[in-house]
């Protein structure tokens, strides 16, 4: 287990909240953000959609 924990006080965060049809009901995006990625980086990483 990699017990390594990611973390960044710099991040740009994007937001997309879709239906179950794929139609965006929020979407936006921030440089104010932080960032923390735990578990299995490599797989988060895959897809940008997360499909």
């Amino acid at each position: 287990m990699d017990r390594r924990i990611a973390e960044s006080i710099d991040a740009h965060l994007t937001l997309v909240v879709t239906d179950k049809h794929d139609n965006v009901i929020f979407s936006d995006s921030s440089i104010i953000a932080g960032l923390e990625m735990a578990g299995d980086t490599g797989k988060l990483r895959e897809s940008k959609s997360g499909k």
